[in-house]
């Protein structure tokens, strides 16, 4: 296991400051909704899972209620950039050679 005390991950806040976003290792960021105090995990990935319908499950890989495998964590794998959009509900995500765009679905923006 190779991680240091020396990597530096930034910090994003959305237009309004009720989310924060923070990259982490194994490509993972972290979205943050302050006025529920709740996390969500998600992986960047070159082709990520299909959009889930109303009332699906959550996917493992998707919230934070579950410690992470550290054995079986990439530490070569760092999303260290972020940023979010100054208008809109979109997060950009650099890790390794590689820049991930999300953008939050007008309905999931409520939650």
């Amino acid at each position: 296991m190779r991680c240091s005390i020396f990597d530096k991950y930034e910090c994003a806040a959305s237009a309004d400051g009720s989310r924060l976003v923070t990259g982490s290792y194994n490509n993972h960021f972290i979205i943050h909704h302050v006025p529920t105090n709740s996390n969500i995990t998600l992986e960047a990935l070159k082709d990520p899972p299909r959009r889930r319908g109303a009332g699906s499950p959550v996917p493992a890989n998707e919230t934070s209620a579950e410690v992470p495998n550290v054995n079986l964590m990439d530490f070569g794998k760092k999303a260290l950039h972020v940023s979010y959009h100054p208008s809109q509900n979109v997060i950009a995500i650099a890790g390794l050679n590689k820049l991930y765009i999300y953008q939050a679905l007008a309905n999931a923006a409520s939650s």
